[in-house]
């Protein structure tokens, strides 16, 4: 293997710019030739300033620049992506839909699967309107494609024999990921760990890898204490019944405990359904429904399947991190919550207990959430429709169908899954990735290097709170700036 590593940081968000300084600063110590590609401006829309606003640049460059000097890091060899201008075939105007988004392709590479990604997350939609956002498709599409052929550059002239950067899905990160692919370079894509203060590396993969993570699964079970493993894995979900924060934001807090819905009558069939934000996985094709065309149309088959018998009762819980938002997915489940009877809807915002929900549940089904591998280790029968990291464990059902879906859930006979199947999946949560050794987590969104806060100036933080009003679109996207500005005051 060569000693060239090129570090790709183009995300400004903690902790995953840290994570590109942290490994920076490992592979420098461990012999290599470090080079550091970074955006000052130069991509005309990324994950956090997609209208490319100046002050928002100016706060990006602020923060990196004091990450560089209290990591002491201004001795690296840092480049910026070139700001060339190209000359290329243009793109179509407008797209008839997400799909044919995600069909385009530029010089073989499919740069409209993650033009898809980034705009169904910054959308909260995954069917957004193409023709409606048709601008804001036409300059993240131009942003990939320029990219991708800047890139080009940079790798030819730095020649580098291995690659570091952040996620790999998104359109400011794809195209670096096809070219390492189509040159044969080997690269790490990185990510936030199942706890704080810990990273996950993936080789020549995406953090998102099913059968990776699979692997690795099994292989920290195999090597670790058997004792120790049980207790760790148990915790796990101790931990997450009692709101304890881990790698992401306790979406519990607001619930009340052991609160259900009105008029929950304990003598029916009770199933629970715990559904996923739709979006988060749309344009990796590996996370596709293999049962359903989409989870939404699952929810309604299922629902139908039993609509002649009153036995049955569905509670959808619809996931919290939806609250809020008026997308197609959440207008979707409205419509499904008139039509069916025997369909219960709790919204986003509703205060009922999951946890009482899978206590008080005949069976449980998700899509993909954590939910699921949790209903088990609580002994209820989980029966996973979706695709998850917990899938092919035997932590629940894996119906293959849906006729199979129907058969399990109208099954009296059957028993929950062994509870260890679960902890097994929970000490992976726990014990994957890497402790950060040059940098600390504060919280989820704060990180520190000798005790000093990695952020930019103050008045650059206040100067992009105000420019960041500006891409509000939703409540949603309100109700996030509210909960950023607050935390930035108690700071």
């Amino acid at each position: 293997m060569g000693n060239r590593a090129l570090i790709y940081s183009a995300n400004p968000q903690s902790p995953h710019l840290e994570t590109d300084l942290e490994l920076a600063c490992r592979l420098k110590s461990a012999g290599k030739e470090v080079v550091l590609l970074r955006c000052t401006g130069q991509l005309k829309s990324c994950l956090v300033n997609p209208k490319h606003n100046k002050l928002i640049c100016l706060s990006c460059n602020s923060k990196y620049k004091n990450a560089l000097n209290a990591a002491q890091m201004n001795d690296f060899t840092i480049v910026t992506i070139p700001d060339t201008a190209f000359d290329y075939k243009q793109p179509p105007a407008s797209f008839d839909s997400v799909d044919d988004l995600k069909a385009f392709k530029f010089n073989g590479a499919s740069l409209g699967i993650p033009v898809v990604s980034t705009l169904v997350g910054r959308l909260y939609d995954h069917k957004f309107d193409t023709i409606k956002y048709r601008k804001e498709v036409n300059v993240e599409l131009k942003m990939c494609i320029e990219l991708y052929l800047a890139l080009q550059l940079v790798l030819n002239k730095i020649k580098p024999d291995e690659i570091y950067f952040f996620n790999g899905r998104f359109s400011i990160y794809y195209p670096l990921k096809a070219l390492c692919i189509s040159r044969g370079i080997v690269f790490y894509t990185h990510e936030r760990a199942g706890v704080n203060n810990k990273f996950i590396s993936r080789k020549n993969t995406i953090p998102h890898d099913k059968q990776y993570c699979l692997e690795e699964l099994n292989d920290l079970w195999n090597k670790a204490d058997e004792s120790d493993r049980k207790n760790l894995g148990s915790k796990f979900f101790s931990d997450r019944r009692n709101k304890v924060v881990q790698s992401w934001v306790s979406f519990t807090t607001s619930q009340k405990l052991g609160l259900l819905p009105i008029g929950f009558d304990l003598n029916k069939k009770n199933i629970m359904v715990f559904n996923s934000t739709m979006e988060e996985y749309e344009g990796m094709e590996d996370w596709k429904n293999t049962i359903y065309d989409d989870d939404n149309i699952g929810i309604a088959r299922i629902v139908e399947a039993f609509s002649a018998n009153n036995e049955y009762v569905f509670y959808l819980r619809v996931h919290p991190n939806m609250k809020f938002l008026r997308n197609s997915q959440m207008k979707e489940l409205e419509a499904m919550a008139l039509k069916y009877k025997n369909l219960y809807l709790i919204r986003p915002e509703d205060q009922c207990d999951s946890y009482a929900l899978i206590d008080n549940a005949y069976k449980v089904v998700t899509f993909g959430s954590t939910v699921g591998v949790e209903a088990t280790y609580w002994n209820r029968v989980s029966i996973l429709c979706g695709q998850s990291f917990y899938m092919n464990i035997d932590a629940c059902y894996q119906p293959a169908n849906h006729k199979e879906v129907v058969g399990l859930l109208r099954n009296d006979s059957l028993l929950p899954k062994d509870q260890i199947n679960a902890i097994k999946y929970a000490y992976w949560e726990l014990m994957k990735g890497e402790y950060y050794k040059k940098f600390k987590q504060v919280d989820l969104f704060k990180m520190e290097c000798d005790g000093v806060i990695i952020e930019a100036s103050k008045p650059l933080q206040i100067l992009e709170k105000f420019a960041k009003i500006g891409l509000i679109r939703n409540k949603r996207g309100l109700n996030n700036f509210v909960t950023k500005t607050k935390n930035f005051l108690k700071w």
